[in-house]
């Protein structure tokens, strides 16, 4: 049990990470003794939607709800499950007019 919660553990940190390095706000807590494996964006409102859609067009299964995207971490979320997580997450804010 501890080793899958480690595994699940490093993989929401991990998404955090990614959400961080593109500018995407998250509103999970950031200590892991008080979140589990959904990780939850908080995009501006006029993003949400796009970029919903352009994780899931990019292959990424995430839960858009009320203007929140969840995305959920796994003990078996590999690192190319990540990496294209990263990807996509990136390619999409470098798209973004400000």
């Amino acid at each position: 049990m501890a080793t899958i919660a480690a595994a699940v553990e490093a993989r929401a940190t991990r998404v955090i990470e990614i959400a961080d390095e593109n500018a995407i706000p998250v509103i999970t807590p950031r200590e892991p003794e008080r979140r589990a494996g959904i990780v939850t964006l908080a995009p501006q409102p006029q993003d949400a939607g796009p970029l919903a859609a352009a994780l899931a067009n990019a292959g990424v299964t995430i839960t858009p709800r009320g203007g929140t995207i969840r995305v959920s971490a796994h003990a078996g979320t590999g690192d190319e499950s990540l990496s294209l997580f990263a990807s996509a997450l990136s390619a999409y804010a470098a798209s973004r007019t400000w």
